[in-house]
């Protein structure tokens, strides 16, 4: 991205966003991102307030022979719905706010929302979860038990306009060219127009070291159908997702019918 443009490398700086890649099918090079001449998939990124080298892959349309989007793949990445918190720090909030004898649902949120005012994902359940912690404390004391138990809860599935460039991509959400809802709207939840969802094994990995573990497959009807589990090479065994490294090779994947 140069000023609003997309233009190629020629007319670009070591400065300048990748905003946009298209895949072409066999040697063809387009003209501009404008040309779907030949044209197999586009793949946008987040660049908002960002600096080269930052970018997140947001989501990937795919075509047919014909030049239709037939699926829309969005990512979604680990992220968090507001700062990790020390214990010290959690409570000057608290203190900041006037609501540390005054703790209820809309208060936390009013907090949270403060620190990250921009989120939007549905996390009353989070919300609630991390009210019921510190209701069950006893007034101003807070453990490190406590806050890990809170920093737990914080992490949430994201899109790539809140995650940063060490994000882990942690789900793949394929939906078919039909979607029910704009594609900037759409959460890791949401399921109309599903056609899979591939869950990455990401414990203890940094990005860029996220290993696919397994796909569920849907009909037109929304019902799952099928889940397919890959397994790894990992000298003479297969091994799953957690146990493989990104270097390791997929020897096999065994597909289940859903129950």
């Amino acid at each position: 991205m140069v000023d609003s443009s997309l233009v190629r490398a020629i007319d670009s700086s070591v400065d300048d966003l990748v905003s946009q890649i298209n895949t072409y099918r066999k040697a063809y090079i387009g003209s501009s991102a404008l040309d779907l001449e030949n044209i197999k998939s586009v793949t946008y990124n987040d660049i908002t307030d960002r600096l080269s080298g930052e970018e997140v892959s947001d989501y990937t349309q795919n075509y047919n022979s014909q030049g239709t989007v037939t699926t829309t793949a969005i990512n979604f990445y680990d992220g968090a719905l507001f700062p990790a918190l020390t214990g010290n720090e959690f409570l000057q909030l608290l203190v900041d706010n006037e609501l540390t004898g005054v703790l209820n649902i809309d208060n936390l949120k009013a907090i949270i929302n403060e620190q990250s005012p921009d989120f939007h994902y549905d996390a009353v359940n989070a919300y609630q979860n991390i009210l019921t912690i510190l209701t069950d404390r006893e007034p101003t004391v807070f453990t490190s038990a406590v806050i890990d138990q809170i920093n737990t809860l914080n992490i949430h599935t994201i899109r790539a306009e809140y995650a940063d460039s060490e994000s882990l991509l942690s789900q793949i959400n394929t939906y078919r060219q039909t979607l029910a809802a704009p594609i900037d709207t759409i959460s890791y939840t949401d399921l109309d127009d599903i056609k899979s969802i591939t869950y990455n094994d990401i414990t203890d990995r940094l990005s860029g070291e996220e290993v696919s573990d397994y796909t569920q497959n849907y009909n037109s009807l929304g019902d799952e159908t099928t889940v397919s589990v890959n397994f790894y090479k990992i000298g003479t065994e297969l091994k799953r997702a957690m146990e493989s490294s990104v270097d390791d090779l997929t020897a096999q994947i065994n597909t289940f019918r859903s129950l």
